[in-house]
């Protein structure tokens, strides 16, 4: 009676290490099915970052500089703000000419007003380097017209109203010319000339 006693106690001991060493290896497995899932996501996020960034660097292939060029303007108070403006970089590729102006070429800017108060605006502009001579510029779906943008400061006053934001589109062409006297002035302003470099000037006014 005795020994048989004895033996399930040893039967019970045994079956309880069984148990640990079950609950040990299941555990373990758990564990890594958990690791090996969370590997398989992490790859699975990492190739989906990886085509989400492709297809956004093939998206940003197909925009052009002409189409990117975008200048911001948060108008403040009493505040003008300015950019730096490199013609070339606004130049539609379909008419691009060895990466620089040349007669034959057009482009277009925008210039973006934004403001959080209700403002009066102002924008200007300021040469910095030499224009060709033939280019000009105009105010896109107006009549307005001019051979050079600061002709155009005249159009480009108004109000915005708080929270609104205004796009003002300025298209520029170097059209060919068939006088004599231009075809001479833009073949020296070709050779002289690889771009036109000017700055824009916002300036914002609240109205009280």
């Amino acid at each position: 009676m005795i020994k048989i006693k004895r033996q399930n106690k040893i039967l019970i001991v045994f079956l309880i290490i069984l148990i640990i060493i079950y609950i040990l290896i299941k555990t373990d497995f758990i564990s890594k099915a958990q690791d090996d899932i969370l590997f398989l996501k992490f790859l699975n996020l990492q190739s989906n970052n990886s085509e989400t960034s492709s297809n956004k660097e093939i998206i940003n292939s197909k925009i052009s500089k002409y189409e990117k060029a975008t200048y911001v303007f948060e108008m403040k108070n009493h505040n003008t703000d300015f950019k730096d403006v490199d013609l070339s970089e606004t130049i539609n590729e379909k008419t691009l000419i060895n990466e620089k102006i040349a007669p034959g070429v057009s482009g277009k800017f925008n210039i973006v007003l934004r403001t959080n108060q209700n403002t009066i605006y102002e924008v200007k502009f300021k040469s910095k380097t030499q224009k060709p001579q033939n280019l000009k510029f105009e105010i896109e779906n107006t009549n307005i017209k001019a051979n050079n943008l600061e002709e155009l400061e005249n159009y480009l006053k108004g109000r915005i109203n708080k929270g609104e934001e205004k796009t003002i589109s300025i298209k520029w062409s170097w059209e060919y010319e068939n006088s004599i006297k231009n075809n001479i002035q833009d073949t020296k302003d070709a050779m002289k000339i690889e771009s036109y470099k000017f700055e824009i000037f916002a300036t914002g006014e609240e109205i009280i």
